[in-house]
């Protein structure tokens, strides 16, 4: 298996609409299953962040955290499919450690068979 990088927009925007998600902290993780034979893995980070050093500083920690689950894991326990995750803003400060907890956490819930989306917006009468 294969592990690859997103880089269209259009890749990107299928995975957010259709994708399942997760939200934690420092980043949200969004994944849709089995879209090809291999994982791919795209990273976004927006102005939101900071500047272009602190956008830079959130793509390389995301970029070491999946090294070392996905890319570099000696067994892919995760499914085949697009991965995104999108930076917010602790992800800078935030310890390394802690980032790991919050990635494997989400990759253990979104790989679920029987993952379902939770909403923690009130419900309208």
């Amino acid at each position: 298996m294969q592990v690859t990088n997103l880089k269209k927009r259009s890749e990107f925007t299928r995975v957010h609409k259709s994708g399942r998600s997760f939200v934690t902290p420092a980043f949200i993780l969004l994944y849709l299953p089995e879209v090809t034979e291999d994982i791919r893995i795209g990273y976004t980070t927006s102005k939101k962040i900071g500047h272009s050093p602190n956008r830079s500083r959130a793509r390389r920690r995301m970029r070491a955290l999946t090294d070392k689950y996905i890319r570099l894991a000696e067994s892919h326990p995760y499914k085949k499919g697009d991965y995104v995750l999108i930076a917010r803003k602790p992800i800078i400060d935030e310890s390394f450690d802690k980032l790991c907890h919050y990635l494997e956490k989400s990759l253990r819930i979104v790989n679920k068979d029987d993952y379902k989306p939770y909403d923690t917006r009130p419900k309208k009468s």
